[in-house]
């Protein structure tokens, strides 16, 4: 089997998407899809396309790293023919699903899970009104979605939006202000419905805080206070011949981290990581690098 065409066609959607098309002598068909090249994407496939007629399919590999090679001080490293790049790579990979009549998930590796839930990227403009975006939200609901996105932020930082008198911005240093927050604030309440919504303000502030001198200075000292409660802990049960010879402080800034990073995903409400999952890993954790086995009711 060889490569005979490549085509390309562009639709308009959620920004411009590219379509690629590789045809072979035995009239199977594989397409790709590529995004965020723009026009020149289009323009790079038809100048690698002569590379690509008279080719075997199925070497994908070594069809990308071949095209990629040849043009590695031409951006071969990311950027528009990466874009490129993705979209043939994606035609072949469908086309050899065809033609060996497998699921593509067959040919890499195998089925990782039986389902995802996915979520819809919800079209919200900087200029539309609350009513608005409620319809746009709802529309979303009734199509059976149990999950959505919308980019809060699109306009409170250009002052694209509705708003008598306009707004004046600092162009060096743009900031969302009071009223642009609680219109964030709005649309997420409108997308999630009855949600713990001082969760998202926490996660949010904590977002910022690095970058607030005095936010940081507290965000430090709360951290700090926290792992030095870890640790006395860890050092007192050594004391006692409960813990082994692990570092006290090593320990402490290693469960801080995974307690952490688990608290956003129960704020975000992870189906996966609940109150009781999180308690678990955190005991599996301390048994292994405590060397020690924690029994319900154990107190320290």
């Amino acid at each position: 089997m060889k490569i005979t065409a490549v085509k390309t066609a562009a639709t308009r959607g959620h920004g411009m998407h590219l379509w690629v098309r590789v045809e072979t002598d035995e009239g199977i068909i594989g397409t790709g899809e590529c995004v965020h090249g723009g026009v020149q994407a289009i323009a790079l496939i038809h100048e690698l396309r002569s590379k690509l007629i008279g080719r075997d399919p199925f070497e994908i590999d070594a069809i990308f790293e071949d095209l990629r090679r040849r043009h590695v001080f031409d951006g071969g490293f990311a950027g528009t023919l990466i874009t490129a790049l993705t979209g043939i790579e994606i035609a072949l990979w469908d086309l050899k699903g065809k033609a060996l009549n497998a699921p593509i998930y067959d040919l890499m590796g195998g089925k990782f899970r039986d389902k995802i839930r996915v979520y819809a990227d919800c079209q919200v403009e900087p200029s539309m009104e609350f009513d608005e975006i409620k319809q746009v939200v709802e529309v979303v609901a009734e199509r059976g979605f149990t999950a959505l996105k919308i980019d809060v932020d699109i306009g409170a930082y250009t002052g694209d939006y509705r708003r008598s008198g306009g707004v004046q911005k600092d162009r060096f240093n743009y900031t969302a202000d009071p009223w642009e927050h609680e219109r964030m604030l709005k649309i997420v309440q409108y997308g999630a419905g009855e949600g713990d919504y001082d969760a998202v303000l926490w996660m949010e502030l904590w977002a910022r805080a690095l970058r607030d001198p005095e936010l940081a200075a507290t965000r430090a000292e709360l951290d700090g206070r926290w792992r030095r409660s870890i640790a006395d802990v860890v050092r007192y049960g050594q004391e006692r011949g409960e813990f082994g010879p692990a570092d006290p402080d090593e320990f402490a800034v290693l469960l801080a981290s995974l307690l952490d990073g688990l608290a956003v995903q129960i704020a975000l409400r992870d189906m996966e990581v609940t109150p009781d999952r999180v308690r678990e890993l955190a005991v599996k954790l301390a048994e292994r690098e405590l060397g020690c086995e924690l029994v319900e009711g154990t107190r320290c």
